[in-house]
């Protein structure tokens, strides 16, 4: 007869937390990680998103401004073409990722927090936040495919779903509850120098968060080396090698659709929000304050949706559904925002437990094993570059059509047309026909599966790689 404490110890070892937070080196390398998710959600809350948009408005930037420095991190992508020859000549890769990680957070972070003390003129100012994020983003570009690489190894096939479930789910938990005191304290001190004050102590925390969870995501997991079949710098084969495998091009191409629809209305959707919906700090993120209850609700839902239907077949179905809430999101004004946006938003929440597994998921899917960096390389200068190309055609919209003033009457009420309103109509209808789409999609990625894996198979033998999880301790098994 076990006793209470071997019984409780028993089932958490052969439940989802068992299985995937254990202390085998991947049980390790996955708890790290959770850890760091965590830490960077709060931090990214706290120093980004639409704190970040309140910072640059308290120092006179408008939504252009704002718009422009927001599309910096998607041009410095092209400086991460380096991350795989940092992997292949990284001597000492933990110290090495540390340091740089900890450079760009103090750059971004103290750096942007710093400057407006020192900088009085506005428009040197401008140019200075400009520098600092592009320096920044330059560093980010370079360090974080290195950790996506690595991670990797222990995030396999098996327990991803469930890794991401349980990371959206804790970080939601601790992250938005945080904002949601952060925002009263604003909306209370509105209009008070002490409302600076807050936000600038609110970015220092930040980067104690960053260096904290730096140090345990790289010194907690064990570093597997990276797999390559030549120590030979080639920038070429990071163009190259999505073309040898081609369902990861085709699993890439499938994200970059659905990052596109939602990238167009990133710029500006917290200004407009802030500044043309007039709402408080308070009310959008009391909305993402109750985000961890939809993953108790819907995560286990969708956790056993993701292994019946699989990633496309799910994306498919909820990027449909998705694209009717942004057609809605569309229509919110100040006059109805307190009950349109809300509905909006709360179905966002329900579908947006099953398009986060989703996505973060599909930076795994069908990856090779054999030089993982340069196909996540190029993954990563495909999504930074259609990023840009979203930012910009959302940016050029809010331009055009905010100067030109038109108004349209809906249900019999004249309102003024804004860019960035039609941008959420242009997300609503892209993810609508990528919900229409997805079988084709999955047809060409099916096809090729069989056509490239023969050359792939060649090419894991040449270096003794082997395509499949890391061999986990073996669970104890339950006992009457």
């Amino acid at each position: 007869m076990k006793s209470l404490g071997e019984r409780i110890r028993i089932g958490y070892r052969n439940g989802i937390f068992g299985r995937l937070f254990n202390r085998t080196d991947n049980g390790k390398g996955r708890t790290s990680t959770l850890i760091f998710a965590i830490l960077n959600s709060t931090l990214t809350i706290l120093s980004g998103d639409i704190f970040y948009v309140g910072y640059l408005t308290l120092y006179g930037f408008d939504i252009s401004q704002i718009g422009i420095i927001s599309t910096i991190p998607t041009i410095t992508s092209l400086i991460g073409i380096l991350t795989p020859s940092l992997l292949k000549k990284m001597k000492r890769p933990k110290l090495s990722l540390i340091l740089g990680r900890s450079i760009r957070f103090g750059v971004g972070l103290l750096g942007i927090t710093i400057a407006p003390m020192i900088i009085s003129d506005k428009d040197t100012l401008l140019t200075v936040i400009i520098i600092i994020t592009f320096v920044s983003n330059i560093l980010s570009s370079l360090i974080e495919p290195c950790y996506t690489e690595w991670q990797a190894n222990f995030l396999t096939q098996d327990v991803r779903a469930d890794f991401f479930l349980v990371q959206g789910f804790a970080s939601a938990l601790i992250a938005y509850p945080i904002s949601m005191l952060v925002s009263m304290l604003l909306d209370n001190l509105k209009g008070s120098p002490d409302q600076l004050t807050v936000m600038i102590i609110c970015r220092f925390v930040s980067f104690a968060l960053g260096i904290i969870g730096t140090l345990i995501v790289t010194l907690v997991p064990k570093y597997t080396g990276y797999k390559a079949q030549t120590k030979k710098i080639d920038l070429k084969n990071i163009i190259v090698a999505p073309f040898k495998y081609r369902p990861y091009l085709f699993t890439t191409m499938v994200y970059l659709v659905y990052l596109f629809a939602n990238s167009i209305v990133g710029p500006t959707l917290n200004s407009y929000i802030l500044n043309v919906i007039k709402v408080p700090y308070t009310y959008p993120t009391a909305i993402n304050a109750t985000y961890f209850l939809f993953f108790i609700f819907f995560g286990k839902m969708y956790s056993h949706l993701v292994k019946k239907l699989g990633y496309f077949k799910l994306l498919a179905i909820l990027s449909f559904v998705q694209g009717f809430t942004y057609l809605a999101y569309a229509l919110v004004t100040e006059d109805n925002y307190m009950w349109l946006m809300t509905a909006v938003r709360f179905s966002q929440h329900i579908i947006g437990v099953g398009t986060g597994i989703v996505a973060s998921s599909l930076v795994y899917e069908n990856l090779p094993v054999v030089d993982r960096a340069d196909y996540l390389m190029f993954r990563n200068i495909a999504v930074q570059g259609i990023t840009l190309l979203a930012y910009a055609l959302g940016n050029a919209i809010v331009a055009v059509v905010d100067k030109m003033g038109m108004t349209i009457t809906l249900f019999g009420i004249e309102r003024l047309v804004y860019g960035t309103a039609i941008c959420l109509a242009i997300n609503g209808g892209i993810q609508v026909l990528l919900g229409l789409s997805m079988p084709l999609f999955v047809k060409i990625i099916n096809k090729y599966k069989i056509k490239d894996q023969k050359q792939l198979e060649v090419q894991a033998e040449v270096i003794g790689a082997v395509d499949s999880p890391a061999p986990e301790e073996p669970k104890e098994q339950k006992t009457e």
